[in-house]
């Protein structure tokens, strides 16, 4: 059984590999880069001008160590055939899922040292003795194995497995990590989970008002108001980039606003090729001129709901003004060239 664990991990990992090459593109190095480097030299400035008194970065520092105890999935590489075929194995998954639930603990409780050893010198600088940090460590790691605990503890009814759970559970993670993957690249074994969610209806009335109805403008604001995370993704970032522009009213905050509303774009191309596995599309008599026309209207209308927001920020700074231009060159030049990429 830890056999065919094994390869299945190799074969994931593999494909994740294969993935990744599309994921760090140069557009998105470029963006990595600038982004480390803007967290970088805030942290360096907060450090050498560090605000005595004040308990909001040690605060907040606190918060992202908690924050990072709950990061971090099992990994049990189970598929739906083994609900029939291993029940046999009942000790053998037992013994599969402790070892997920230890790799899971060093993998992301590592990470989330190195990450909470980088923040020592905000406890330092707000008053903290060298044992402080070091018990608070400790209590991240312990709750960190609570949450790991509970875990495992939700696959079992009362002292057996509950397989049915741990494969719909597994299912759901590779999904996930596929889902991002498909932002940049096509991506096999991928299906998507539609919900009807009724209270988007007045944007999608927004996304799909013409005088001419197009059938690939309603179905593509459907698939991102319904249809996986995408619509969620973007409010997240969009959310972001507000809180980035208030904290920042300078240029500094205009280029982190800039360069979010860049990835919020960059994802959506992804639901270009939404239904290209539907055969029903196929059968539409439509010219794939009008899909691409009926794509770029439906991004320059999410355009236009994410730069309504962030003008709000030109009350706190003018250099927020730039952020329209920034748009409309996005909407002009660099999507329909991305587009007929993706066309072609």
């Amino acid at each position: 059984m830890e056999e065919l664990i094994q390869k299945r991990r190799q074969a994931f990992h593999q494909a994740c590999f294969k993935y990744l090459r599309y994921v760090f593109n140069d557009h998105f190095i470029l963006v990595l880069m600038f982004l480390l480097g803007f967290v970088a030299v805030q942290y360096a400035n907060l450090i050498h001008d560090f605000p005595k008194g004040s308990l909001l970065p040690v605060l907040i520092a606190v918060l992202v160590g908690f924050v990072l105890s709950f990061l971090g999935r099992l990994a049990t590489y189970m598929v739906p055939a083994d609900g029939t075929f291993c029940l046999p194995q009942e000790i053998s998954l037992q013994a599969n899922l402790k070892k997920a639930a230890q790799k899971s603990f060093l993998v992301w409780g590592g990470c989330q040292f190195l990450v909470t050893i980088l923040l020592v010198p905000i406890f330092q600088l707000s008053g903290w003795q060298l044992w402080q940090v070091i018990l608070y460590i400790a209590f991240l790691l312990v709750l960190r194995t609570l949450y790991l605990h509970h875990q495992v503890k939700r696959f079992y009814k009362g002292s057996l497995l509950d397989i049915t759970s741990i494969i719909a559970y597994e299912r759901q993670r590779q999904q996930r990590l596929l889902t991002f993957f498909s932002l940049f690249t096509r991506v096999k074994g991928l299906t998507n989970t539609t919900k009807p969610r009724p209270y988007l209806n007045p944007l999608l009335g927004f996304l799909t008002k013409t005088s001419k109805p197009t059938v690939w403008l309603s179905l593509y604001a459907r698939a991102f108001l319904r249809n996986g995370d995408y619509f969620w993704l973007s409010l997240r970032l969009l959310v972001l980039s507000l809180v980035l522009g208030f904290s920042l009213p300078n240029w500094w905050g205009v280029s982190l606003v800039a360069l979010f509303n860049y990835l919020i774009l960059f994802q959506l191309l992804g639901l270009y090729r939404v239904y290209d596995a539907h055969t029903m599309t196929k059968l539409y008599p439509t010219a794939t001129k009008l899909k691409s026309r009926a794509f770029q209207t439906f991004l320059a209308r999410v355009s236009l709901l994410i730069t309504l927001p962030q003008m709000s920020l030109i009350f706190l700074n003018w250099r927020f003004l730039v952020i329209l231009p920034i748009m409309i060159g996005l909407n002009l030049v660099y999507l329909p060239h991305q587009l007929k990429k993706l066309v072609d």
